[in-house]
């Protein structure tokens, strides 16, 4: 039997690889986004959700959750590819900024981590979240996203904690600079393209699919013993020190 996940924000650059990447390895897929619309052309998906996803709302998480579990039948994974990008220093940052971001990138999250508790304790299962590479290496005006990101991280791994004995996992994957409508500013200006790349070990910088092959490794089912993991997908950048560009090889 097909194992049945849950995509939350499957019209982003990432949601919409991991859908597709799922879907083509045998997975049953739910989605679900903001704008139900752009659900239409996400290849992959076995159903859409009828709700708008809003993940700063605790009930909108869980009506789709509900609604995904009785669509597929059961559910057996959950991955959050919601999320928001804020660069500017904090003296920039307004207060109505601020808590944007972490209502997005923290606070959503933890309503996922609460609500897909409820719907995995019977039958167990798995639960993937993004956090970042601003997390884990200072990156200048990052202070917002590194914040909430950074909640991310030590969520998972209390989660992992707590619901192990309902035999639910929770990881996360810490993505670098990826392609996306958010990023199309930097990968559209040469400059810091070329800038973004050279903080990178990698010869190139993150795709949508990059993160979906993870995302396929900690939802499956013969994975049982990974859990609590935060998984670097950067191309380098967080642990890592590129060499010089004028003797790099």
């Amino acid at each position: 039997m097909a194992t049945k996940v849950l995509v939350l924000g499957a019209t982003g650059a990432v949601g919409r690889s991991t859908s597709n990447y799922l879907s083509n390895s045998g997975y049953q897929i739910f989605g679900a986004a903001r704008n139900l619309n752009d659900l239409h052309g996400v290849e992959g998906l076995s159903e859409r959700s009828g709700h708008e996803l809003d993940i700063r709302s605790s009930a909108s998480v869980a009506n789709v959750i509900t609604e995904a579990k009785g669509a597929l039948g059961g559910l057996d994974a959950i991955v959050n590819c919601v999320g928001s990008l804020h660069l500017k220093s904090p003296e920039r940052t307004t207060d109505e900024e601020f808590d944007e971001v972490i209502s997005v990138n923290l606070t959503g999250n933890y309503y996922v981590v609460r609500e897909a508790a409820k719907a995995l304790r019977s039958t167990g299962g798995a639960v993937v979240l993004f956090s970042s590479a601003a997390a884990q290496i200072g990156l200048a005006n990052h202070e917002a996203i590194a914040s909430a990101k950074a909640g991310v991280e030590a969520m998972v791994r209390s989660a992992a904690t707590t619901y192990a004995r309902n035999n639910i996992r929770f990881n996360a994957i810490a993505p670098g600079l990826t392609e996306s409508k958010m990023t199309s500013n930097i990968f559209t200006d040469e400059v810091a393209r070329r800038m973004s790349q050279e903080m990178c070990s990698s010869p190139r910088l993150g795709e949508g699919e990059d993160m979906a092959r993870v995302v396929e490794i900690l939802i499956n089912p013969s994975n049982q013993f990974m859990n609590g993991a935060v998984v670097n997908v950067d191309g380098g950048l967080a642990t890592t020190k590129p060499r010089p560009v004028m003797i790099r090889k």
